[in-house]
């Protein structure tokens, strides 16, 4: 029997479609890095690949494992469901927004939450918008529904920012193709540019207009908010029933092995056919503890930040002083770099003999063939020793 003919068409269609992500499920990203040591001589390899803290979750974190019996509320909570309507860390989040509690969700990491979406306002046929390059998992699993792509392409010669013209083409898009959803994310993913909410503003009402749900990813959020402050698209939520925000606690909380994530949105029926999709307990009591006690840790957001850009102005000014190493600036803890000589492949692997893994963007949709890598800034010592890693490059 063949059992591939009762699959779904969204099965077919995903189970044929190319990966253009610098990262697969494919992959053994651990055996990989053990073949690098073996094969290069190398004690250990860093991790520049993934856009994560790599300073690690918040010393208050850390002070209440080591003081809480966690073996005791290990065995009194195994045996038991988790809370599936996370009260505390709705009050705990909608306290920090300003927004009732009721506008939230809860979601296994942003991943599933993007999956939900995908599933409750595309069908085959419909048209979906985005400028590009953005995050691939929006175009992805909006193809898998059977999504009709309609792409904004960023100019490499502005550095593939956002531009007040931007704005205009992608509401001139949504005029001529009523798309169902318009994917955002900010700040922009991977170039780094924090788009004003002023312009999230004008693509939401557009958006009213034309029928389009607008969707702002605000994974990497709290790199460009203030220490007085959000700032973040979400103030715009009352105002805006077609928009969706959402954030998690995968990046600056460097907690992404607990897999919290969460949408905002004031429209009711958004918030039941979201919950609908959503599985009952999507991650685990331990996950839930954890996202709690983060949840209020604004001290560590606010130390992360400053690291971060103290860490990344210094970078930049390393990089600049390579001769042929060009980079984006960037808002967040990641950048887009290439170098002028080398294709991106050739250059992920020759500094990955080096000890030193980056995402290949290559492949992504509105950066093909530009020959780009994106990097995670990570310890001043571990910076310095990527940017040597890429003087020898150069010389060799």
């Amino acid at each position: 029997m063949n059992i591939s003919k009762l699959f779904t068409p969204e099965t077919h269609r995903s189970l044929a479609a190319s990966n253009d992500d610098y990262v697969s499920k494919d992959t053994d990203e651990y055996a990989l890095i053990e073949q690098l040591k073996l094969e290069n001589n190398l004690d250990r390899v860093y991790r520049f690949d993934i856009g994560r803290n790599s300073d690690g979750y918040s010393e208050l974190i850390k002070d209440i494992m080591e003081q809480a019996d966690l073996v005791g509320l290990f065995r009194d909570n195994l045996i038991d469901y988790p809370d599936n309507q996370y009260n505390l860390l709705r009050k705990h989040l909608s306290s920090q927004h300003g927004l009732n509690p009721s506008w939230f969700v809860i979601s296994a990491g942003l991943e599933s939450m993007i999956d939900h979406i995908s599933r409750i306002f595309i069908k085959d046929g419909t048209a979906f918008l985005s400028a590009v390059p953005n995050f691939n998992v929006f175009l992805a699993f909006s193809e898998r529904m059977g999504g009709r792509p309609v792409y904004l392409p960023l100019r490499p010669e502005e550095n593939f920012q956002w531009t007040r013209s931007t704005v205009r083409g992608l509401i001139d898009l949504m005029q001529k193709h009523s798309p169902g959803l318009l994917w955002i994310s900010n700040p922009v993913n991977p170039t780094g540019q924090h788009l004003p909410v002023d312009w999230i503003a004008e693509l939401a009402a557009a958006g009213l207009v034309h029928g389009t749900a607008v969707v702002v990813d605000e994974a990497y959020g709290e790199y460009t908010d203030g220490d007085d402050g959000l700032v973040s698209s979400t103030q715009l939520l009352h105002k805006f029933s077609n928009l969706m925000v959402l954030r998690t606690f995968s990046k600056i909380h460097a907690l992404p092995s607990l897999r919290v994530g969460y949408l905002m949105s004031s429209n009711r029926d958004v918030i039941a056919a979201v919950s609908l999709y959503r599985p009952m307990f999507p991650f685990s009591w331990f996950s839930l503890f954890l996202a709690q006690i983060a949840s209020v840790d604004d001290e560590h957001v606010q130390s992360s930040r400053a690291r971060n850009t103290r860490r990344r102005s210094h970078l930049c000014k390393q990089l600049a002083n390579l001769e042929t190493f060009i980079y984006i600036p960037s808002k967040t803890n990641t950048l887009m770099l290439k170098n002028s000589k080398l294709k991106a492949v050739e250059l992920g692997e020759r500094l990955a003999k080096q000890g030193f893994l980056t995402a290949d963007l290559s492949r992504v949709q509105g950066l093909k063939n530009h020959e780009f890598i994106r990097i995670t800034i990570c310890s001043q010592e571990e910076n310095d020793l990527f940017v040597e890693a890429c003087r020898r490059i150069e010389q060799e």
